[in-house]
């Protein structure tokens, strides 16, 4: 009886060591990735970006510059080197600045983030609104509107009829014709008899 106790005794012992090591295993298994997530720093970045680009001179332009994780402190948004007041709702900043003619240096920095932009300013092309002839094809007047400090698409008159369409129609009650549109579709001929 005495041996098999203790055999008995060895085999308990040995249960109870085998679940005492499954335990310090899942613990350790378990409590390791959260240990090493919780040392892993956040990321963190700054992007600057413009409300239209390429800008012209005299012309407003918005800055917006996005912050995620960057830290304490306030940002410093630069244009060419000089600092430029802004506001701020959590991590957005909008600004805006009128640039000249020339490249420019738009720079932002805020505890541990960083971004620069480099643009160009031109002279408008035109004014807003402004209106010029065109060519709209085949020799067609068109209108250019200015939008936006540029030219838009040139865009003809309003078509009533399609370019070369014949129509029969009456010289007089007696004589009949026919009336054809013009190249641009825009009018049509006087009604001429047939040859």
């Amino acid at each position: 009886m005495k041996k098999g106790g203790r055999l008995e005794d060895k085999i308990e012992w040995l249960i109870i060591l085998i679940v005492v090591v499954a335990l310090i295993a899942y613990a350790m298994m378990t409590a390791g990735p959260k240990q090493a997530a919780q040392n892993i720093p956040p990321a963190y970045s700054a992007h600057l970006s413009l409300s239209v680009n390429p800008s012209y001179s005299g012309v407003p332009l918005v800055v917006s510059a996005t912050l995620t994780n960057c830290g304490e402190g306030n940002a410093t948004l630069r244009f060419d080197g000089k600092s430029v007041s802004y506001q701020q709702t959590d991590s957005e900043i909008t600004a805006s600045i009128s640039p000249s003619v020339g490249t420019h240096k738009l720079e932002i920095e805020s505890g541990r983030c960083k971004d620069s932009l480099s643009f160009e300013t031109r002279t408008p092309l035109c004014s807003e609104g402004q209106k010029r002839a065109c060519n709209a094809g085949r020799g067609c007047p068109g209108t250019q509107v200015c939008e936006n400090n540029a030219w838009g698409a040139c865009s003809g008159p309003a078509r009533i009829c399609s370019p070369g369409q014949k129509v029969p129609c009456a010289i007089n009650s007696c004589v009949f014709g026919l009336t054809t549109c013009n190249a641009c579709g825009t009018a049509w001929s006087a009604c001429t008899a047939p040859k």
